[in-house]
């Protein structure tokens, strides 16, 4: 079966409020989504700490997007002066997608694409967090029969 994949790439206008470039580029995301299903979404967030409840809130009100799609946001402001960005990896509306908590599984003929969302984390300092995401990812892959060192793409 061919899989139909599609990435997208959305920035707001700049020189808005946040809620009003988050809610235009959610109405770009929702007009790509003919026919087409989201497996993840990554936001880049000039301010995460203030803008991730607003986000929150109005992914809350997207009845058209699945309750449980994986999400991201990132502290990285987008370089035309917006609030925010958007990337997306859609896939076809009739390819299966198994939702987990906290995990999507896309079952292909030759593999499978496991994506994950991230633990919260209780680490202190980047070394000790990436060993603890490093062990969650170890444990989400077991059941799978895969292994951090063989199956694990990082982005």
């Amino acid at each position: 079966m061919a899989v139909q994949e599609t990435y997208v790439a959305f920035t707001a206008t700049a020189g808005r409020d946040f809620r009003q470039e988050a809610a235009e580029v959610l109405r770009l995301l929702q007009g790509r989504l003919t026919g087409r299903q989201p497996v993840w979404l990554r936001f880049h967030l000039s301010d995460v700490t203030n803008q991730q409840p607003i986000l929150d809130g109005l992914l809350a009100e997207a009845d058209w997007l699945p309750p449980d799609v994986l999400r991201a946001s990132v502290g990285q402001a987008p370089a035309n002066g917006a609030r925010i960005a958007l990337e997306a990896y859609l896939v076809g509306e009739d390819t299966p997608v198994e939702r987990r908590p906290g995990m999507t599984l896309l079952r292909l003929a030759n593999y499978t694409v496991v994506c994950l969302s991230a633990p919260t984390l209780h680490s202190q300092g980047s070394g000790p967090q990436m060993r603890e995401e490093f062990a969650a990812v170890e444990r989400a892959l077991a059941p799978l029969g895969g292994t951090l060192a063989a199956h694990v793409q990082r982005t």
